[in-house]
């Protein structure tokens, strides 16, 4: 019997050090949603905000002196699964939100686009249609959003991989969502 115990007490411990864990990589990632990264090698900008219908707005900005080429289902917003986005309740467990996981498979035709330099192109994920509950818990508490993208760019051997989080503020009577902070992250692998 004091065996079962001390693993109850072992995994307890370990249950609270991974949701403290979690609240630290939630702030930590949260507390420097205002600040931009440039991805210098590849040269694109990934700023992902929030809009007050709902959506996740996704912009792309050519930073370089030359043309990007990559194909248009590679865009967050052309595709289901070109952006991994994942909702949690801003409480003490971060629980996540129930997500809607339709059939979609890649387009079948590439169509390439071409960001010119200094180009931005610009679109939207429903976050709503994604995540059902998304807008009644809105009405009572914040939720942060975590998202990754990798897009393929032609012509290059590297794959630019951008991700970040931002939370959307609880809504208020007056409101349907407000728009919070503007959070753009974006880091290049190697």
């Amino acid at each position: 019997m004091l065996l079962n115990i001390n693993k109850f007490r072992h995994n307890r411990g370990i249950c609270i050090a991974s949701s403290m864990l979690l609240v630290i990589l939630i702030s930590s990632c949260c507390s420097d949603m205002r600040r931009p990264t440039l991805v210098e090698e590849n040269g694109i900008v990934v700023r992902v905000t929030t809009l007050s219908s709902g959506q996740l707005s996704v912009k792309l900005r050519n930073v370089t002196k030359s043309p990007i080429i990559m194909d248009e289902g590679d865009l967050p917003w052309k595709w289901r699964y070109s952006m991994w986005i994942k909702a949690f309740e801003d409480d003490a467990i971060g629980s996540s939100l129930e997500e809607r996981l339709p059939i979609a498979d890649p387009p079948v035709i590439k169509k390439p686009i071409i960001l010119a330099p200094g180009l931005e192109v610009q679109g939207a994920i429903d976050l709503s249609r994604r995540f059902p509950e998304l807008e009644n818990l809105l009405t009572h508490q914040n939720v942060i959003i975590f998202w990754s993208y990798s897009p393929v760019l032609k012509g290059s051997n590297k794959k630019p991989h951008f991700f970040g989080s931002l939370m959307i503020p609880r809504t208020t009577r007056d409101s349907k969502l407000n728009t919070p902070s503007v959070e753009t992250v974006t880091i290049d692998s190697p």
